[in-house]
């Protein structure tokens, strides 16, 4: 009797490390997914002002560019990051 309580002991904390190794790996990996995707789209952002200047005003284009540098910045915290790209696109749309 005394094996079968050590034995289920050593299962469940078995089962419990292997379901923390999980959780560990899938908030890395989406973590460095979000990180890469932020990442892109600022690139892709910045490339799209540097190609289309004359449909911008200067005023408009300063501003996203440090909406973008803010994002740059803020590329491991990916809500953060989502909201400069956001930002940098409003202050596109004034024109």
């Amino acid at each position: 009797m005394m094996i079968c309580r050590r034995f289920d002991r050593l299962l469940s904390l078995r089962a419990c490390c292997v379901i923390a190794a999980i959780a560990i790996f899938l908030v890395l990996a989406t973590g460095s997914a979000a990180f890469a995707d932020c990442k892109e789209e600022v690139n892709h952002l910045r490339q799209e002002i540097n190609d289309n200047r004359d449909n911008y005003t200067a005023d408009s284009r300063a501003e996203a560019k440090k909406e973008l540098a803010m994002a740059q910045a803020t590329l491991l915290q990916p809500l953060e990051c989502r909201e400069h790209l956001r930002n940098a696109r409003q202050a596109l749309q004034k024109k």
